[in-house]
């Protein structure tokens, strides 16, 4: 008696084929949507989960707070030197491209772009790569200076400022600068400085801001987690770099 063939079963191999199926697709979709993560990840300046610190040579730190209209620039512009021990003054006056305004100034990068914007114009200017960098704005300082922590900075001659509500007058010497008030008036000042003064009054702003962030408030790195400080670096750049900026002297 002959056996009857066996026939396929026909629901039970499309069922397997459908979730290989499935499964195929949602691998595609898990790495299509994991690409595109890094994507993000690479065109914004944040760091991969996965990378490891970077060894930071050179670091441009910016200060910025509001001009005499009230908008919000890159008043000092820093290049902290770790690899030769130095910290020297950009002057924010410096000539640059920024696409997509009027604007020729390095200062005025910063509204269109923060400090990943002055980095970018200031490295366009030198035909090199953009500088890692930490942006301090008006709540970054006053953290350092509600830590007690006051600034040290030299005029060569008196100024008076008188920002539409106060008159800020400052004697020639060292100035010890203990609010964001007093800074932001000093900064504002500048302008009508002598060439040389002006020079040399960003010179020591500058070198004073850079050597306060090794004993920022709560440490830098945790300051730049919490969004009070705005940096590319990783917090545990961040706080290497700053641990490396302690002893630098002015260039």
């Amino acid at each position: 008696m002959k056996e009857k063939a066996r026939q396929p079963r026909v629901g039970a191999t499309s069922g397997v084929a459908g979730a290989v199926r499935g499964g195929v697709l949602a691998g595609l979709v898990v790495v299509l949507l994991a690409g595109a993560a890094l994507a993000y990840l690479r065109l914004s300046g944040e760091r991969l989960p996965f990378e490891r610190p970077r060894e930071i040579d050179r670091v441009l730190v910016v200060v910025a707070l509001p001009d005499e209209n009230g908008d919000v620039v890159a008043q000092v512009i820093a290049e902290a030197d770790v690899g030769r021990g130095v910290v020297s003054s950009i002057d924010p006056s410096t000539t640059v491209t920024i696409p997509g305004t009027t604007y020729s100034s390095l200062r005025d990068a910063y509204p269109f772009g923060g400090g990943a914007g002055v980095a970018r114009a200031l490295a366009s200017v030198r035909a090199a790569e953009p500088m890692p960098w930490i942006a301090l704005g008006s709540e970054a300082l006053e953290h350092v200076f509600r830590s007690g922590a006051r600034l040290d900075v030299r005029l060569d001659e008196p100024m008076s400022v008188f920002d539409g509500e106060r008159l800020y007058e400052f004697p020639a010497g060292t100035v010890s600068v203990g609010a964001v008030s007093d800074l932001r008036a000093i900064l504002n000042g500048a302008a009508y400085l002598t060439a040389g003064a002006r020079t040399r009054l960003l010179d020591s702003v500058a070198a004073e801001i850079v050597l306060a962030l090794p004993a920022y408030p709560g440490g830098l790195g945790a300051a730049i987690e919490a969004g009070v400080v705005e940096s590319d670096l990783t917090p545990e750049e961040a706080d290497e770099a700053a641990r490396r900026m302690a002893g630098l002297r002015p260039e």
